[in-house]
């Protein structure tokens, strides 16, 4: 008797914890990690997940049996996740691949894991439609709350004093393409409810569920969430019955008068200019010609496992194209590629294609079912125009936690339905046992007739999963964290506490010392302090210790960064650059060191002409300035309406005495800047300067075949040892703006620097 009160206790609170989840996720955020909607969602259904696991244990400990319901995806799921392990083994980065690169956190094997877990322990312990019900329409309401705040969010209505309430594009999902895409689903799962609803006030609530996410559609969507809602719009046509549209003609005929008066509100001019938010920013996203070609170019060098998930990151400035540098988007490092289709290309390889379209075939047999099986609430009918709009638009954007977890969601629910109906063509509930149970046909029996007293199977699987949700929960407490602390550290770093701020970053590094940004962050941290300690008058012999140890530690943290934890990511060396750079004049050959850091991010992203500039700033400040010119002609070749690159090649050449050559970069420059800035005024008086130099002395000029080939000793010259350093110099400082979260050790003696290969991502799996 007891037993069965736990039983009970245990199936209720199966039936509420995906109802609830299912409510929260579209809504779910916290502003104590770095970064607050995609990484605290999939804390949240991490943590869903290990409770319902523990619950699934309990039951089956209690219960002296193993409940799982098989479908027809089984094996496509297993396949997607072989090809998933296989390439995070192969992955040029197995961290990002693991957990995901930072700030975005899927796709990543954790993340998949996670989804899987969920997708089982649902459908194995989903108590029939009605459940299933609750859980969609748990989730319209979630996704509701989110569409209104977006909706507030974009007529400037603030829902709070704290910072990121301010945002112009503030929405509950961390991305406004993502919410319209929860306002698309919303409405078509609302609009197929309404079809079924038995009373009008339930009709009512529908219709204005509807029509809020409608307006959310129309003021939010680009391209893709139309498309999606499109493609859901028919499936859910093809799939109704024309009785239930002839019984709901007036409702339905009332919501299509809405949405035309939102289309003509959208087209007419006096009343759009009213509607619309000019000031409204769209989300980046990198075009589908340079997603192409990135994805591509990848796929060429990585066929059969790809370079692993999470890895476009790094993918992108090596193979982006130097046609990007002619539009908005050249100095932008996208993360992601527009379309989750060029995400698997690149990051899974053929396998992983074959896998996606193996899943998605199989999946597809779940979405036709309706029109076989009549099922009287709909909700089945529901769950696959969810699938299909789901599936559309993961097909045209990136795919997010949230968007991952929808589709897993109605993928259980979907399965989870069919078996409840007895449909066993698409799934199945068995019992796995040791023993023998006569007469259930859904049993299987491994050892014969045992007493169910003896029944020792769901000890058996117990163990295992006990033991991955410790395994998981360690590593999620030891993630979750650090991103705790390094949240804090920026508070601390915005209050100009420094000392909070490295201490702070230092313990993110404990937890956590596989992130390359905890160790840039703290490598910049450290050569900030070190640089206010040493404006300081009259230092004692313990504040030049403390200069030296922040030195050598943010020396070692970059190298760190660059050479042990993620020596691909191009943004490191960058840092490990400004590093070298802003010790040059107080320690030896810092200048050369920067120059090879240079020369290993110019290597990783070879297009990018704000990287020659910078190398060419440190010729320049060697006074090699014809190798100075060089690179800022390398960069102005790259992007020829660059006035910054053609501004600091004048200035080369001014001072190699080739004033006529430097006053026509100086009149580009003045062709390419404002005229009412002050840029046009210093430009103008440099214009002026060259024309009297000329005048005045004969020019001395490098030729074309210098200017091509000089930088190439400088550019391969390596290092030598770097002697042990005693005050920062006054060099150029790091930008306190750039100083972004980082892991890092702590030793106490500085290392020696040598010279590390140039990394680059380069063959076949």
């Amino acid at each position: 008797m007891q037993d069965n009160k736990k039983i009970t206790l245990i199936d209720s609170l199966f039936n509420f914890i995906p109802i609830v989840l299912a409510f929260l996720m579209p809504i779910f955020f916290l502003p104590i990690t770095s970064e607050f909607f995609e990484f605290n969602k999939m804390a949240l259904v991490t943590v869903s997940t290990f409770l319902m696991m523990i619950l699934w244990v309990l039951k089956m400990v209690y219960t002296r049996k193993v409940y799982l319901t098989r479908s027809v995806i089984d094996l496509g799921l297993v396949f997607f996740l072989f090809s998933v392990i296989l390439s995070t083994f192969f992955s040029i980065h197995k961290v990002s691949s693991i957990f995901g690169s930072y700030g975005r956190w899927f796709p990543s094997l954790f993340g998949f894991i996670v989804l899987i877990c969920y997708y089982y322990v649902t459908v194995s312990n989903l108590e029939g439609v009605r459940t299933a019900k609750r859980i969609l329409l748990s989730f319209v309401a979630g996704s509701t709350v989110s569409t209104l705040v977006a909706l507030l969010s974009y007529f400037g209505i603030r829902l709070g004093s704290a910072p990121y309430f301010q945002t112009l594009n503030f929405t509950l999902t961390g991305s406004s393409t993502t919410a319209a895409f929860l306002a698309a689903l919303s409405l078509l799962i609302a609009l197929a409810y309404l079809m079924y609803a038995k009373t009008l006030p339930g009709k009512l609530v529908l219709a204005q569920i509807i029509i809020v996410n409608m307006l959310g559609v129309a003021l939010l969507a680009g391209i893709s969430v139309y498309v999606a809602l499109a493609v859901g719009a028919f499936g859910l046509l093809w799939l109704v019955s024309m009785d239930q549209i002839r019984e709901n003609k007036v409702v339905l005929m009332g919501i299509a008068g809405v949405a035309a008066a939102l289309t003509l509100i959208m087209v007419v001019p006096t009343t759009r200019n009213l509607v619309l938010n000019k000031n409204y920013p769209r989300e980046l996203m990198l075009p589908a010609l340079h997603s192409r070609i990135v994805s591509f170019s990848v796929l060429r060098d990585y066929p059969v496992f790809g370079s692993g998930l999470s890895t476009f990151y790094l993918n992108f400035p090596v193979y982006r194209s130097a046609v990007l540098n002619r539009t908005d988007f050249w100095n932008i490092r996208f993360d992601k590629p527009n379309s989750e289709v060029f995400n698997v290309i690149a990051g899974m390889g053929m396998l992983g294609i074959a896998a996606v379209l193996f899943l998605t075939t199989k999946s597809l047999r779940l979405v036709v079912l309706p029109r076989s099986l009549k099922e009287e609430s709909g909700t089945l009918l529901i769950v696959s125009v969810g699938i299909l709009t789901t599936v559309a638009f993961l097909a045209l954007s990136f795919a997010t936690v949230l968007s991952g977890f929808i589709l897993f969601m109605l993928l259980a629910l979907g399965v989870g339905i069919a078996a409840s109906l007895g449909e066993k063509r698409i799934s199945d509930k068995i019992n796995l046992s040791l023993s023998s149970l006569s007469g259930n046909n859904n049993s299987m029996s491994i050892l014969g007739d045992l007493n169910e007293k003896s029944e020792i199977l769901p000890y058996i699987i117990a163990l295992p999963m006990i033991g991955l949700i410790i395994y998981g929960s360690y590593i999620f407490y030891r993630t979750y964290a650090a991103e705790y602390y390094i949240r804090r550290s920026l508070e601390a770093s915005i209050r100009n506490d420094g000392g909070a701020t490295y201490d702070l970053q230092a313990k993110a590094i404990q937890l956590n010392p596989n992130r390359d940004v905890y160790h840039s962050a703290y490598a910049q941290t450290s050569i900030l302090i070190a640089n206010s300690l040493a404006g300081k008058q009259d230092l004692t012999d313990t504040d030049k210790q403390t200069i030296q140890n922040l030195i050598a530690q943010a020396i070692r943290n970059a190298r760190v960064a660059t050479e042990v934890v993620n020596p691909l990511n191009v943004n490191n060396w960058e840092v490990r650059a400004l590093i070298y750079r802003s010790l040059t004049g107080a320690a030896q050959d810092a200048d050369q060191w920067a120059l090879s850091a240079y020369n290993n991010a110019v290597k990783l992203d070879p297009t990018n002409p704000r990287l020659l500039v910078d190398l060419g700033g440190v010729f320049y400040a060697k006074q090699d300035y014809l190798n100075a010119a060089s690179m800022f002609r390398q960069a102005t070749a790259l992007k020829p309406d660059y006035a910054n690159a053609h501004y600091n090649f004048a200035h080369a050449l001014s001072n190699l005495k080739s004033y006529a050559d430097a006053q026509k970069e100086f009149e580009l420059v003045q062709a390419l800047v404002p005229q009412e800035s002050e840029d046009y005024k210093r430009v103008s008086e440099d214009i002026v300067k060259m024309k009297e130099l000329a005048g005045q002395a004969a020019e001395s000029k490098p030729t074309v075949e210098q200017l091509e080939t000089s930088n190439q000793s400088g550019r391969n010259t390596e290092p030598t040892v770097q002697e042990p350093l005693e005050r920062p110099g006054e060099t150029p400082r790091v930008n306190e703006q750039q100083v972004i979260p980082t892991p890092s050790v702590a030793p106490t003696q500085q290392p020696t620097p040598t010279p590390s290969p140039t990394p680059i991502p380069a063959g076949n799996n």
